[in-house]
């Protein structure tokens, strides 16, 4: 592998990205017997990082990959005018339209139908139906001249905005349409979709519509990095700035962290590069420990604190509070037993507490054990712990 580059703010590109050869040989799997996949992850995973891996193959296996994120969307019509627009501008379909003639004559006349390209204002005064155009889109593309991937990131995201916007009704249409599309005669054979999402898909369909309707979407969990690939990551770090930690410190910093992401892993390895710069010598487990407090320190908001500002957008006030009284008691205390759930429930008035619970436990907070609760990520609690900004 080449030099690797450490990437904290942005999903991760070229040298910066580490392999995920597990997921990446499941999704191949999957689409080479023409599956719609859902890739399932807590924020910071790496999911993204994986979709722009497979949008930068060069028509790896005869697939075109195209990316897109619909977070920011709100309707249905935008949803599918979003996808549109994308897949007209993606190098993707460049490619295709060299191969397949239907689509070149489409791409040629496109500047009078679409609204917006590359910066250019169009003709049409009403917006068209977006979905009947993604539609006619697809159906442009030949057969036999390789598998278009759609991959869209935040998709669940999407259904609680469409849900909150427009309400229940529209959100079911929202779901029903996509299930509609990929089993639409255009799709066969020649379209799959990856979703995504820094939120469980399941919760958010299952509360509006019916699992049935993404019972065709098969999960494929991102998991984090084995001790193993762990410590090769920590090994490409340390070779770029010659950094050298002791093999106890290294055991001592992979059992502090303990759930192996690729994002923990280099906060932490952040502050460690700083240390050695000063001392210049081989670091040692209390130089690990001071990294470990240096990564949850205030200057490090930005990184952590968007795990817990993002529910106040899922959630209602009341139901927002208890579940950061839910995340700061663990925090506090290393584990929640069930009683004490309920307890928090009746004193925010929620009545739906399980159901908080499991999106908790979904989204990657926390996970049972025993009949207890306790945080997935020691860095996540630490900073929890230590930077209780909401005061409860």
């Amino acid at each position: 592998m080449k030099d690797f580059k450490p990437s904290l703010g942005n999903p991760a590109r070229g040298n910066a990205f580490f392999p995920r050869k597990r997921e990446i040989e499941k999704i191949f799997d999957l689409l080479e017997i023409n599956a719609n996949i859902y890739l399932s992850a807590p924020r910071r995973v790496g999911k993204t990082s994986i979709l722009k891996y497979l949008e930068d193959t060069d028509n790896e296996g005869g697939y075109f990959f195209i990316y897109v994120i619909t977070e920011s969307v709100y309707s249905v019509n935008d949803f599918f005018k979003v996808l549109y627009n994308d897949l007209i501008q993606s190098k993707a379909i460049r490619n295709l339209a060299k191969l397949s003639s239907g689509l070149t004559n489409l791409l040629s006349t496109v500047i009078n139908t679409v609204d917006e390209v590359g910066g250019v204002k169009l003709k049409e005064q009403e917006e068209p139906d977006y979905h009947q155009k993604f539609i006619d889109l697809l159906s442009k593309i030949d057969k036999g001249i390789g598998r278009v991937v759609i991959m869209i990131d935040e998709f669940p995201q999407t259904i609680h905005n469409v849900n909150k916007q427009h309400g229940e009704n529209e959100a079911r249409r929202f779901i029903q349409l996509n299930r509609e599309l990929r089993h639409h005669k255009v799709t066969e054979e020649k379209i799959a979709f990856i979703y995504t999402g820094s939120i469980a898909l399941h919760p958010r369909v299952e509360k509006i519509a019916s699992l049935t309707d993404i019972n065709d979407v098969i999960t494929v969990e991102v998991q984090p990095l084995t001790r193993t690939d762990a410590k090769e990551l920590l090994r490409l770090l340390c070779k770029r700035k010659k950094v050298t930690i002791a093999a106890d410190a290294i055991e001592y910093m992979l059992d502090e962290i303990r759930w192996y992401i690729p994002f923990h892993i280099q906060l932490v390895y952040q502050e460690l590069e700083d240390i050695f710069y000063d001392k210049q010598v081989s670091l040692d487990n209390a130089d690990v420990k001071n990294a470990i407090a240096r990564t949850i320190a205030a200057k490090n908001k930005a990184m952590f604190e968007p795990y817990f500002s993002r529910l106040k957008g899922l959630l209602e006030r009341n139901e927002f509070l208890y579940a950061m009284e839910v995340l700061i008691y663990t925090a506090q205390n290393d584990t929640m037993d069930k009683a004490i759930f309920f307890d928090l429930s009746q004193k925010h008035a929620v009545d739906n507490y399980k159901e908080i619970l499991d999106g908790l436990c979904e989204d990657g907070y926390l996970y049972e054990k025993g009949g207890k609760y306790m945080y997935t990520s020691p860095i996540l609690q630490l900073w929890c712990k230590k930077n209780n900004v909401y005061g409860i």
